[in-house]
């Protein structure tokens, strides 16, 4: 993988995610309920071809809601907790991760050594009981958490959700048949979606770009 060190949500940020599928939407590939193809794939091709043609200004860059605007106020409180509390390795801050292969990419809350990661989520109080209380990965971060797995390559990424005045839920997400049904899909849909930017005249994404 290739990490660059930049920050989440600048311009320089957007640019190296411009036109590049990401872990945030590998949903929009592989449903988590069921782990079958998405209905959505075209749909994604076709926001990733605009997002390769168009200026940022035009439609890439998705401002933040406002519930996404008070996770990211409670985020740093939440690493400190995650850091003090589960964290055995030093955990470090990444911009944005390329894959080995340059196809796909993501940008991970936090690394955890060499061999994890973390994705720290900070809902609204009710829906995070609901994660305490179910205990196990929401179906929401499913395709995202392993996308990170299959984008960095490392052994395990851990999911951390966190609420003030509530118990934080923690849980260790492993390489398993979704992870590598997931990679699958991915690159099948890398393929086509290579196949479509040739259509619109723009070079192909990854490795395939130098042939």
């Amino acid at each position: 993988m290739t990490a660059v060190n930049v920050l989440q949500r600048s311009e320089q940020w957007f640019e190296l995610r411009r036109g590049i599928p990401t872990c945030s939407r590998f949903d929009q590939i592989l449903t988590a309920a069921r782990g079958e193809p998405s209905k959505s794939q075209e749909t994604l091709i076709n926001e990733l071809i605009a997002e390769s043609i168009s200026p940022p200004e035009q439609g890439f860059i998705r401002p933040a809601t406002a519930e996404m605007e008070y996770g990211m106020k409670l985020e740093a409180e939440a690493r400190c907790c995650y850091e003090l509390e589960y964290a055995t390795l030093p955990v470090q801050e990444a911009g944005f991760i390329l894959s080995v292969c340059g196809l796909y990419g993501g940008s991970p809350d936090a690394l955890v050594g060499d061999v994890g990661g973390v994705e720290i989520k900070c809902p609204n109080a009710s829906t995070h009981v609901g994660y305490v209380r179910a205990g196990t990965l929401p179906n929401d971060y499913k395709c995202q958490v392993h996308g990170y797995l299959v984008v960095t390559g490392r052994d395990w990424w851990d999911f951390f959700s966190y609420a003030r005045n509530l118990p934080p839920f923690y849980m260790r997400v492993t390489r398993d048949d979704f992870t590598a049904k997931l990679a699958g899909e991915i690159a099948k849909f890398c393929a086509k979606y290579n196949e479509v930017r040739v259509q619109f005249g723009l070079p192909k994404i990854g490795v395939t770009q130098a042939a």
